[in-house]
């Protein structure tokens, strides 16, 4: 799944095999679930009561961006040679980056080895590199996913700081999500925290950046396919089609709703390139390729 064009993103899919989940209340207008999911797993809990509000009086200028890591079974699988070598070949020596740009060239690509590695690296840079005026938000997603904080949090050094450990923690421990890919229900908790806004307070800037990074194909959710339902590829492979089409349509109506614009990465080989394309495409953002 995926490939590095730019770098940078917004994250998250797969892990777990034999699991159904309800996600809640469907919108009416696109179909979306608003998922309500717990961040105690999460390696290490942003506690409303750690996170810093305060320290920063909120610009008018003030951009909010979502980060949404795959944290699905294959994340562990070797990163390409030939993707780490496009992401120097195509990526400038930035030396700042806001959500909107080029995604960052990771700060520690020598020590860039798998899929996880590089999720961890890119978000990592681009977090550290936010203005202090900026908030953010952290999604964890496999079968089922995880925000950081319940809200999105000022890029405030204390937060930078707190939300850094959590991902290298998770980026190198066991994950709880799943071994699947249910990219509809990452996209349920990406809306939320984009809905909920800041402290609480609904979502006030011009507009939100979302970078969602996935690595395989969508095998769990409403529009997931059970390709061992029959032996008939061609019609299955045409059923995953329509269904992903549909999903694209979903994803991208509701994040016109919200401003948000939304920024896919593809990472390894045998990611849904198609569809991270379209739904970048039709969401006003790009797809960063990856394999």
């Amino acid at each position: 799944m995926g490939s590095l064009s730019g770098i940078f993103i917004a994250l998250v899919v797969t892990l777990g095999v034999s699991a159904l989940f309800i996600f809640g209340v469907f919108d009416a207008d696109d179909g979306l679930p608003a998922i309500e999911n717990s961040s105690d797993n999460i390696a290490e809990s942003a506690s409303q009561s750690t996170i810093d509000h305060n320290s920063v009086a909120e610009s008018p200028n003030a951009r909010a961006v979502v980060f949404a890591l795959d944290m699905s079974g294959s994340r562990n699988d070797a990163l390409s040679v030939s993707a780490k070598d496009r992401a120097q070949e195509l990526t400038n020596d930035l030396t700042a980056w806001s959500p909107g740009n080029t995604l960052p060239f990771p700060d520690s690509i020598a020590d860039v080895r798998t899929r996880s590695d590089f999720q961890k690296a890119t978000t990592t840079t681009a977090i550290k590199k936010l203005s202090s005026n900026d908030y953010f938000g952290i999604v964890f997603f496999a079968e089922r996913s995880e925000a950081w904080s319940d809200t999105l949090v000022q890029a405030t050094p204390m937060n930078v700081a707190k939300v850094v450990r959590t991902i290298e923690k998770y980026a190198i421990g066991e994950s709880t999500l799943g071994h699947k890919t249910n990219l509809e229900g990452a996209f349920g908790t990406i809306f939320r925290l984009i809905e909920t806004g800041h402290h609480g307070e609904e979502q006030e800037r011009s507009h939100a950046d979302v970078y969602i990074f996935m690595d395989g194909y969508v095998s769990a959710g409403r529009h997931a396919v059970d390709w061992e339902s029959s032996s008939n590829h061609a019609a299955l492979n045409l059923q995953y089609g329509e269904n992903m089409h549909t999903l694209v349509n979903e994803i991208a109506s509701r994040a016109t709703k919200l401003q948000a614009i939304v920024n896919t990465v593809g990472i390894g080989e045998g990611c849904d390139t198609h569809t991270l394309r379209q739904l970048a495409q039709k969401s006003g953002g790009r797809y960063y390729d990856y394999r």
